[in-house]
């Protein structure tokens, strides 16, 4: 939590520093904390708004469960189909149709890595644990 932390903060100093050197954003945009971070960097919460949100997730402080990513280079449907009994992984994402991301308990995507990687698809374990974007985060809810 304390990377999705330091990226709303990085948001922030970015979009100060763009406003400062008179540079005008057109466009912001991002995915997931990335949206919040560009929400932050083009001014559309108040700062004491942001201060508070951010007061109230001190490091340590939020738990998420002991899930892994892993980004596949291959699309959802080919991805999908390489979960066959991995009950504990789902895809996650489904970001264009040559790439995709698997998040789950870790032993399952290690499998589903090592069964990916032997069809020739390019794998990596990401590095961070959360289980946002799967419904095994529904549980953790609660504390945000």
């Amino acid at each position: 939590m304390e990377r999705a932390l330091e990226a709303v903060e990085a948001g922030r100093f970015f979009g100060g520093a763009r406003g400062e050197l008179g540079i005008e954003a057109d466009v912001s945009a991002g995915h997931s904390l990335g949206e919040w971070a560009a929400m932050v960097a083009a001014g559309m919460y108040p700062r004491e708004a942001v201060d508070t949100f951010l007061a109230a997730l001190p490091p340590g402080s939020l738990k998420v469960p002991d899930l892994v990513y892993a980004a596949l280079g291959c699309g959802a449907p080919r991805a999908e189909a390489a979960l066959h009994g991995e009950d504990g992984v789902v895809v996650s994402h489904d970001n264009c149709p040559h790439q995709s991301v698997v998040c789950g308990d870790p032993a399952g995507v290690a499998r589903v890595v090592a069964r990916l990687g032997a069809e020739g698809v390019l794998c990596r374990e990401l590095p961070f644990r959360s289980g946002f974007h799967t419904p095994m985060w529904e549980p953790y809810l609660g504390q945000v």
